[in-house]
């Protein structure tokens, strides 16, 4: 199982992905824009868990550009 998780900040968001474990799969930084926001779709897109259990993110602040656009898109974020 893979978990996201992504750390808002002002200008750029720290999204993270990792194992169930505990391990990381990757890190990287996306833009509060549509241009970051076409990043994170492609990221949950390539390490979702399966096509019958997509992976909802976890998001330390529900403001912003990118959990509108994500809770429009997904209808779950947390």
């Amino acid at each position: 199982m893979i978990y996201c998780g992504i750390d808002w900040i002002v200008r750029t968001d720290n999204v993270t992905f990792v194992y169930d474990i505990g391990s990381l799969l990757t890190r990287q930084n996306i833009t509060d824009d549509a241009g970051g926001y076409r990043n994170l779709l492609d990221l949950l897109t390539e390490y979702r868990n399966s096509e019958e259990m997509p992976l909802p993110p976890s998001i330390e602040a529900f403001r912003g550009l990118l959990i509108v656009s994500l809770t429009a898109a997904l209808s779950r974020a947390f």
